[in-house]
């Protein structure tokens, strides 16, 4: 066992390896700032380097590791938006927004075929979640499902690209189950 981070005064809010296994992305909320960010460390222990700063949630890598994907708020115009960066936190770029009743939520997880799924919440018809897939190229939508879960949690590709695991609540009142959402 190796203690890679001191105790800190921080929320962990996602954690992702890297496809050699040699690098934690680590989000964290410093819970005495109110100030998220992302922090890339070498999983046997060593100094934290600082890539991002106000993620929501934790980061997806893009399957040649050259790319990070990530949710962010931006409170002064209500924006609710999925970006990609450089993987070392360089070159920043907003693939698709929201205002309002919509807004992505969690961790996404980025596909094979350059497919980011994320989850979409809404108060259109109460408040629910779904799934939808954000086109890398071009920042298009598509639902991937029309299933409404009142709460979801963290989304993972297969690596054969045939669906997605992901965490979700049926009903308020029921407890989170383990999902597969097949795909195509």
């Amino acid at each position: 066992n190796v203690q890679i981070l001191p105790p800190a005064d921080v929320t962990y809010r996602g954690i992702t390896i890297s496809a050699d296994g040699n690098y934690a992305f680590i989000s964290q909320r410093d819970e005495t700032t109110g100030i998220s960010a992302l922090f890339q460390l070498p999983v046997l222990g060593g100094t934290p380097r600082k890539l991002l700063e106000d993620l929501r949630f934790g980061v997806t890598i893009s399957p040649d590791s050259k790319r990070l994907a990530f949710t962010r708020v931006y409170s002064g115009s209500g924006e609710f938006s999925l970006l990609t960066a450089n993987i070392d936190g360089t070159g920043e770029k907003i693939l698709a927004s929201h205002k309002a009743d919509l807004w992505f939520d969690y961790t996404p997880t980025w596909s094979a075929d350059d497919l980011i799924a994320v989850v979409l919440g809404s108060y259109k018809g109460g408040f629910h979640h779904s799934v939808v897939g954000v086109n890398v190229q071009d920042g298009s939508e598509r639902p991937l499902t029309s299933f409404r879960w009142s709460n979801m949690g963290k989304l993972q590709w297969f690596s054969d690209g045939s669906g997605i695991l992901m965490t979700g609540k049926e009903r308020v009142a029921s407890l989170s189950q383990i999902w597969k959402l097949s795909y195509p």
